[in-house]
């Protein structure tokens, strides 16, 4: 069950892209980032309100009572916000969408490493050579494309 939900966050991710960069030709990177995220608000905050388990006082309780917790959310939320920045001046000034997605995709490369040393998460062989092997790949297909923009000025 749980690879149908990685196979719709993929194919999430994968859209989104395209309708950005669509977006980015009529609007300015922070104007989207901010209807985005009052969007994202506007719903997070009707299914928690609509939400019958209570966890949501429970848990602004905790992060009150926590000064650490609330230090650990406004700097994941700010590294996230400027990731989603850079990640949209990329789409919005690289010619291909494509191209431009998969070079700022190289995060699951951070996340591994941190997850190893930080968190002592077990790594297999097989998982390592998974992630050289896409790693191989996205440089294959940067190299191939400086080939090409020296192939055009010459």
């Amino acid at each position: 069950m749980l690879y149908i939900y990685y196979f719709i966050v993929n194919l999430i991710w994968g859209i989104a892209p395209i309708f950005e960069k669509y977006i980015l030709q009529y609007i300015d990177i922070l104007t989207l980032m901010l209807f985005a995220s009052f969007i994202h608000f506007l719903i997070l905050l009707g299914i928690v309100l609509n939400s019958s388990n209570g966890g949501f006082i429970k848990d602004c309780a905790t992060i009150i009572n926590n000064k650490y917790i609330i230090l650990v959310i406004i700097f994941a939320t700010s590294m996230l916000l400027m990731a989603n920045y850079g990640y949209l001046y990329a789409i919005n000034n690289d010619k291909k969408v494509a191209i431009a997605t998969l070079l700022t995709s190289l995060y699951p490369i951070v996340t591994l490493t941190l997850g190893y040393l930080v968190l002592s998460e077990s790594l297999t062989l097989l998982e390592a050579m998974g992630f050289v092997l896409i790693f191989s790949g996205i440089s294959l297909v940067n190299y191939s494309r400086g080939l090409k923009i020296e192939e055009m000025s010459t």
